[in-house]
């Protein structure tokens, strides 16, 4: 029996490491093991979400800005997705008028797909002291808010602990947004 066990463990981990999920993700996998955040972990570095409007009409484009700022005295490291759209560098969270998270569309839903090689087009961004990196979301790209009422928005953001090791979620505002029947 322990060999058994120890023959899972092994098939499991081996299956971990080269990138293959067991059970379909909720959110996309961080790029690379990922642990609770310290209050020194989070300790000047701000992520926020602005909305560009209150309101907007059913099938219209719902985009927000996202913008991560280092107030550190050192420079921080940002995983980075080459040569994509912004969405795929963030987490975002929408819910519902039902206070239930909205519906993926198509490209969401293969967004938050494990990747077995989403690794190989990694690049890690240098986010030297008082700068920011700023991101247009599109919110309808990855979620259908094709139902009228008000929507909560919330997005995640990966930076590198200082140990390098690990990477931290840093959890941005939640924001509005009222969606209208034409």
């Amino acid at each position: 029996m322990p060999f058994l066990q120890s023959a899972l463990y092994f098939t499991m981990a081996s299956l971990l490491a080269s990138g293959i999920s067991l059970c379909p993700a909720a959110n996309p996998v961080p790029p690379h093991p990922t642990t609770k955040p310290t209050k020194d972990d989070l300790d000047g570095i701000e992520f926020s979400l602005a909305r560009r409007d209150e309101s907007y009409d059913v099938g219209a484009p719902i985009m927000v800005d996202a913008v991560l700022r280092n107030r550190r005295v050192e420079r921080i490291i940002v995983p980075e997705r080459r040569g994509v759209d912004d969405e795929r560098n963030c987490v975002i969270v929408v819910h519902g008028p039902d206070g239930k998270e909205a519906p993926l569309t198509d490209f969401g839903q293969k967004l938050y797909e494990r990747k077995a090689l989403e690794n190989l087009r990694l690049r890690m961004a240098q986010l030297p002291k008082d700068q920011t990196i700023e991101n247009v979301l599109v919110v309808t790209k990855v979620y259908d808010l094709s139902r009228p009422g008000r929507y909560s928005i919330r997005a995640t953001r990966y930076v590198y602990r200082s140990d390098g090791e690990y990477v931290v979620p840093i959890v941005s505002n939640t924001v509005e947004v009222v969606v209208s029947a034409k």
